[in-house]
């Protein structure tokens, strides 16, 4: 999404976004739950959350 406007977005100010791609998990209330995770962060994460061993 983009309206042109770079890093000066409103909606990257409002969620803090400085890189491409960014990632954002929510919660079923739509909150943010965690932020730019990769890899086994990313993984791990996603199993706590859906409460997989």
């Amino acid at each position: 999404m983009s309206n042109l406007k770079k890093w000066k977005d409103p909606i990257a100010l409002d969620y803090e976004i400085d890189g491409i791609p960014a990632t954002f998990i929510l919660d079923a209330k739509g909150n943010i739950v965690a932020k730019n995770l990769r890899g086994e962060e990313l993984k791990a994460k996603v199993k706590e959350l859906l409460e997989i061993k």
